[in-house]
């Protein structure tokens, strides 16, 4: 979901229902009343945003607020990951001018405002574009760890599929919203990181 600088959701304790009620209406009103003032270019992405975050409104009314009750596999929570959402996440900051990792970077510089967010025991970069994703050797406990040390809170949503544990967090970084799923393999353990 966006967020606002200044009194956006990510700034809310999620556990405060009426508070994070607040914050997730404003947002989505905010949203709104730019809608009309998007650059034509952005459109269709920010279209697909604002409807996101409507069902995801609508959602936590059937929840009553509680995120933390929500079922994983919920259609609308996994919609939030999209291809769709993500991508038209990923057009809004390209516009915005936030950096992202280049395919082979070089030094840390070129990591750019994800570097601190890269997973720790980082492997091989699986893509770039429209999210970041990376192998890591870490284990999973270190990995939940290091995220909830890095974003200031625990993982919105865990759970397990096929045997596999995967957890997602919700932050948010210089102002921006921030994704980061991490998810079980067989053969090891990958990180998306979307935003930053």
């Amino acid at each position: 979901m966006t967020a606002d600088p200044d009194a956006g959701i990510f700034d809310v304790d999620a556990f405060d229902a009426e508070a994070f009620e607040a914050s997730a209406r404003e947002s989505v009103s905010a949203m709104e009343k730019l809608q009309g003032s998007v650059p034509r270019e952005l459109e269709g992405p920010y279209a697909t945003l604002l409807e996101a975050n409507r069902e995801l409104i609508d959602l936590l009314e059937e929840y009553d607020w509680d995120i933390f009750s929500i079922p994983e596999d919920e259609p609308t929570m996994m919609n939030m990951l999209s291809e769709e959402v993500v991508a038209a996440a990923a057009a809004m900051i390209e516009y915005c001018g936030i950096s992202i990792p280049g395919p082979e970077p070089t030094d840390p510089g070129e990591m750019g405002d994800l570097e601190e967010l890269m997973p720790p025991r980082a492997g091989e970069v699986l893509s770039t574009s429209p999210i970041l994703m990376v192998e890591s050797s870490a284990s999973y406990e270190d990995l939940v760890d290091h995220y909830t040390d890095v974003l200031g809170r625990g993982p919105v949503n865990e759970g397990t599929e096929d045997g596999q544990r995967n957890a997602t967090f919700l932050g948010e970084r210089d102002g921006g919203p921030v994704v980061v799923f991490i998810e079980e393999a067989a053969d090891g353990i990958v990180v998306a990181i979307s935003g930053g």
